[in-house]
């Protein structure tokens, strides 16, 4: 991007008196600007908020072309843009007294009433691409606000009650426009949030691992895929489920109970030794102990002591999975690649059909592959149904992914009952042992069938929904 030539106070107000009257000489003597000129913000921004406002632009042609076709100048586009951005992304900030555009000061304000607005601002602010995407909805409503008001007020005259600024009908028709744009940015700014959440980054992380630029990209191919979308919007339930699984799981940090040792975390000190501070002669000891870790306590086999392996998730791809199946296999996949990413483990992800050799995508723990990732969830074979990839092509592939040894968590998730042949079972099992590996299989509308001589545990389900047993039990992985 070009650097831009910055525009002082003085200079933007004697563009706007040149405007006004263009064959006014801007070198002569007397040009009329008494006083201060009235603010082109709404709030005090400096000169570094006023370019966000220019390059929230330049990442949005239409919001511009908006802003071009209601007669604003490149200026005072830009000024406009800054407005909302800087209500969006900054902590805080203060308005100025005398803004020249009275209509924006309305819109602001009834803005700033808006519950939607203070909701959708803990998810803005200091967030670059989300105060962006919001401030493009408040620009949008703006500028249609503005055109009603106007032309309300020409046809019914200046005063109280008409269009104009400070009348009551003028007031509620931005409170109105105010609460749509904050409601859409709010819901625009969620899935961006989903988004981040599938190529497995946190809120506000752009510019950090990805550009801002590049997450954009992703967010605008994302809104243009129906079968993107429609993973993200049930990512959010399967996700927060993981989470809450893993709390449970790794801040216990319990596995197995393997014995007792002294000095543990104080949560598993054995009922015995608390039995004492109920004994006037021995609480003073109990405590003693405590203080100087001499207590015994449980010894648990925890998470940081056991070697781990990848987590595998296979999602059958054939034409009966298309729709809310494959949807919420791939959402509960990408929750289960946040887990692996939580304990540090590598993931790998495998779509599969009947005849195919599998779409394979493996990350290791701090990679980023959002562009490979987007590009796994999306892709659909369509075809028919076999074993072929998760028993037999699976453990050819092992060694070559590279991944660590360890105990190792395969999920498969299917629609069909599927016929596995005695040499497959064999070499399937033998594979599983040597590897350290697990299998968990849902099978969605029908019997297991013969993955259960493959499986570990195996799950016969109506449907993918967050109330299933069956996906608690591979969240809780």
């Amino acid at each position: 991007m070009t650097d831009k030539p910055v525009f002082t106070e003085t200079d933007k107000a004697i563009q706007r008196e040149l405007a006004q009257n263009p064959h006014v000489d801007p070198g002569a003597e007397g040009l009329d600007i008494e006083g201060p000129p009235p603010d082109p913000t709404v709030l005090h921004l400096d000169q570094w908020s006023k370019r966000r406002g220019e390059e929230s632009l330049e990442s949005a042609p239409k919001i511009r072309k908006q802003y071009r076709n209601a007669g604003y100048s490149e200026l005072e586009a830009e000024d406009a843009a800054a407005d909302f951005v800087g209500m969006s992304f900054l902590p805080h900030y203060k308005k100025t007294n005398n803004p020249e555009d009275q209509y924006r000061r309305a819109f602001v304000d009834a803005l700033e009433e808006s519950p939607e607005y203070v909701s959708m601002k803990a998810d803005t602010v200091m967030d670059a691409l989300a105060s962006e995407i919001a401030s493009w909805h408040m620009s949008s409503q703006y500028i249609e606000f503005k055109q009603e008001q106007e032309k309300r007020a020409e046809e019914e005259g200046e005063g109280e009650g008409s269009g104009a600024p400070g009348g009551e009908e003028m007031k509620d028709a931005a409170r109105e426009a105010a609460g749509k744009a904050a409601g859409d940015a709010s819901d625009e700014v969620e899935s961006l949030n989903d988004i981040r959440d599938a190529i497995g980054l946190g809120q506000g992380d752009d510019g950090n691992r990805i550009p801002k630029e590049e997450l954009l990209a992703m967010f605008q191919r994302v809104k243009g895929s129906d079968r993107l979308k429609a993973i993200c919007q049930y990512l959010g339930r399967f996700r927060r489920m993981a989470q809450a699984q893993q709390r449970y799981r790794i801040d216990a940090g319990q596995e197995e109970m393997v014995g007792v040792t002294m000095g543990g975390p104080l949560e598993q000190i054995l009922p015995s030794e608390l039995a004492g501070l109920a004994d006037n002669d021995m609480q003073y000891e109990v405590m003693r102990k405590i203080v100087e870790r001499e207590y015994m306590s449980w010894d648990y086999d925890g998470f940081a002591k056991r070697a781990k392996g990848p987590i595998v998730v296979v999602v059958d791809e054939s034409g009966s999975m298309d729709g809310d199946r494959v949807h919420m296999a791939k959402a509960i996949a990408l929750s289960l690649y946040w887990v692996a990413s939580y304990q540090n483990r590598w993931v790998c992800l495998v779509g599969f059909s009947g005849g195919r050799k599998g779409n394979w995508l493996t990350i290791k723990p701090g990679e980023s592959k959002p562009n490979e990732l987007l590009d796994w969830l999306e892709h659909f074979y369509c075809g028919g149904t076999t074993c072929d990839v998760p028993l037999v092509e699976l453990p050819k592939k092992w060694k070559k992914l590279g991944c660590p040894e360890g105990k190792t968590d395969v999920v498969v998730i299917t629609d069909a009952m599927l016929r596995v042949p005695d040499k497959v079972k064999n070499n399937f099992n033998n594979w599983k042992a040597e590897s350290q590996a697990k299998m968990v299989t849902i099978v969605i509308g029908d019997q297991p069938g013969d993955l259960e001589a493959v499986s570990d545990a195996t799950f016969s389900v109506a449907d993918l929904d967050i109330e299933q047993e069956a996906v608690r039990k591979v969240l809780s992985i």
